[in-house]
């Protein structure tokens, strides 16, 4: 069996074989719960485990997991960009009679600075 070591799916493998289970085999134990078993279960194949998708599974807690970490793809930070502030119209008098209509009076609607546009 060909095992990729670098990539799979366009994704850079970071760390392969993060839980340092045996390579190549189909079956083993999970990494999530067998620390946690009884210890005459300890070591019982609970798990199985696709190396050429990167994925295993366990089938005593039913968890996925997966077996490699990957690289981030582009810029690891994020820039945020403050949205402008747009000038907005003031309300007309046919928007203004909509909301009394609703209950909801001139007052709040510029204490909630409420504006109207396209």
């Amino acid at each position: 069996m060909n095992i990729e070591t670098t990539e799979i799916n366009g994704f850079l493998i970071d760390t392969f074989n993060q839980y340092g289970l045996e390579e190549g085999k189909a079956q083993g134990i999970c990494p999530l719960c067998s620390p946690d078993r009884k210890p005459k279960n300890e070591k019982a194949k609970c798990a199985s485990y696709d190396w050429t998708r990167g994925i295993g599974t366990c089938h005593n807690c039913s968890k996925p997991f997966q077996l490699h970490t990957y690289k981030r793809k582009g810029a690891s930070e994020k820039v945020y960009v403050r949205p402008e502030v747009a000038i907005h119209n003031p309300l007309s008098e046919k928007v203004i009679e909509w909301f009394k209509g609703r209950g909801i009076s001139e007052q709040t609607l510029t204490d909630l600075k409420v504006t109207e546009g396209s």
